[in-house]
């Protein structure tokens, strides 16, 4: 029996969880696509966001299958954790400037982005029939908040790389492994017990690539949902890199970087 102060706990520490993972995926996408450029040359640079996509593609269906055997508390906090491992690595791998250190660590981060797709599945889970469609859409909605913060620490994460006698990209994944923490600690406390127990073998409810084939319909979402995500990723990755070369400063503010460059993009300058 799921109780209404269950359901609002759960649903709080998701929001939670969702903001931390949110902040990986705005670092990964935007502070590593630099990284990679600055490492490998500008050909890398959108190695980071297709690495992480792919790592998210993978550990969605490694964490489906934790769920269904251990329940989602094991599978959401396992994916953070390997979020955080991934966190970790690519911070080594900024100090000691090795490219495929830093590609593996992305992998691992693809993780915690799997982790707010499921969070959702989750969300559904315990919410109320009345209230699912709205429940559903805070978890989403948190996403964006980190997803929008992540990139603006690339500033508070210098400071603390300099704090630290770090080099300047390494900050900024330290706050992301305190990120990565924060929800795994929210999530092992809010979903205990597991809002969703183990599910036990069904072939009734079996879904494979046959039973997909018979709805042609649901391969032209898939497509679509492919080609859109396509386009959004190869504009997170490669923007930052872009306005990299055209002079922008991910330095702290009032060194005027942004400022000149907007005209001469506008005016088409170089």
């Amino acid at each position: 029996m799921i109780t209404p102060a269950y359901r609002h706990r759960v649903l709080t520490a998701l929001m939670i969880a969702q903001v931390m993972g949110g902040i990986s995926a705005g670092v990964a996408f935007s502070l590593g696509s630099l990284l990679a450029a600055d490492i490998g040359g500008t050909e890398w640079g959108g190695a980071a966001s297709t690495v992480t996509t792919v790592g998210a593609a993978l550990f969605s269906v490694v964490l489906a299958r934790v769920a269904a055997a251990c329940g989602r508390r094991l599978s959401l906090t396992s994916g953070m954790v390997l979020g955080a491992l991934g966190a970790t690595g690519a911070m080594f791998a900024a100090e000691w400037r090795l490219l495929w250190l830093l590609l593996a660590s992305f992998l691992l981060i693809g993780a915690s982005s799997a982790v707010n797709l499921q969070s959702r599945f989750v969300a559904g889970d315990v919410a109320a029939t009345a209230t699912r469609g709205r429940d559903l859409s805070l978890v989403v909605w948190s996403t964006t908040i980190g997803a929008v913060a992540g990139p603006n620490l690339m500033e508070p994460g210098q400071r603390l790389s300099e704090l630290l006698g770090f080099s300047s990209f390494s900050g900024a994944y330290l706050i992301c492994i305190g990120a990565q923490a924060v929800a795994v600690l929210v999530l092992s406390v809010a979903l205990h017990p597991d809002p969703v127990a183990p599910a036990a073998p069904d072939e009734e409810t079996a879904t494979d690539a046959t039973s997909i084939r018979a709805y042609p319909m649901v391969i032209v979402v898939i497509a679509s949902l492919a080609v859109a995500h396509a386009v959004m990723v190869a504009v997170m990755a490669m923007t930052p890199v872009h306005l990299h070369g055209h002079g922008a400063s991910a330095g702290p503010r009032g060194d005027g970087g942004a400022r000149r460059l907007l005209p001469r993009l506008l005016l088409g300058g170089g």
